[in-house]
């Protein structure tokens, strides 16, 4: 699996194939049997086709959250059968282990590189001494990012923002979900985060891979990576 982050030809350009010629170029970086994948705009998947002839296969569509947390809406539910313990308490191999089964690539040294940067914070979700979520928040200058936020249901994914957000109180954080996953999506419109968002597509050239995206409330990259 490769993940291309850009793809940007000038206009003037677009009829001479420009494009179509720098794909071309890349793929024959990989081996044989290479899938590429990567986000983009919904409407320039036809453009795509029509300026480069090439077809997509089309998988799930994320929305850019941007916002304020408000406390009120990460109130602990009433039976909270796991616990929230930080990812140095948790063994590494475990949190390796619940991102490849959600991504169902393992990516082990990306995942190790971003927990592990000084501005990272993360948190992991255990129940029955089993990992069954976990989330990173990402601090860059006046900018906090939740990337990725993975977990088995809604009140464990919001147990751990509530953890992570306690990091950065009133500080505007930005998460970006899969519009089929509702709960982030309800968590995100009852925070009054969706205003500055737009979508976006990931889609595949080979073969597509479907992401459960009911464990996906925040994706890792939307440069890097399924979800």
């Amino acid at each position: 699996m490769a993940s291309m982050g850009l793809w940007i030809v000038d206009r003037e350009s677009q009829s001479e194939r420009v494009g179509h010629q720098m794909f071309g170029d890349l793929a024959q970086r990989f081996s044989a049997g290479t899938n590429i994948g990567t986000f983009i705009w919904p409407h320039n998947v036809d453009r795509i086709k029509d300026h480069y002839g090439i077809s997509v296969l089309k998988s799930y569509m994320t929305w850019y959250n941007y916002g304020r947390i408000d406390p009120d809406t990460l109130k602990p539910c009433t039976d909270e059968r796991f616990k929230i313990l930080p990812a140095s308490d948790v063994d590494m191999a475990d949190i390796l282990s619940y991102d490849a089964e959600i991504h169902q690539i393992p990516r082990e040294a990306y995942i190790q590189n971003w927990i592990h940067h000084e501005q990272s914070k993360t948190y992991v979700a255990m129940r029955n001494n089993k990992v069954c979520g976990y989330g990173v928040l990402r601090s860059q200058d006046s900018f906090n990012q939740i990337a990725p936020l993975y977990a088995d249901n809604k009140h464990i994914a919001k147990a751990i923002i509530r953890h992570l957000a306690k990091h950065v109180p009133g500080q505007t954080v930005g998460f970006s979900s899969p519009l089929q996953n509702s709960s982030a999506i309800d968590f995100a419109e009852a925070n009054n985060m969706m205003k500055y968002g737009r979508p976006l597509l990931m889609i595949f050239y080979k073969n597509k891979i479907d992401i459960d995206t009911d464990r996906v409330y925040a994706v890792s990259s939307n440069s890097f990576g399924n979800c």
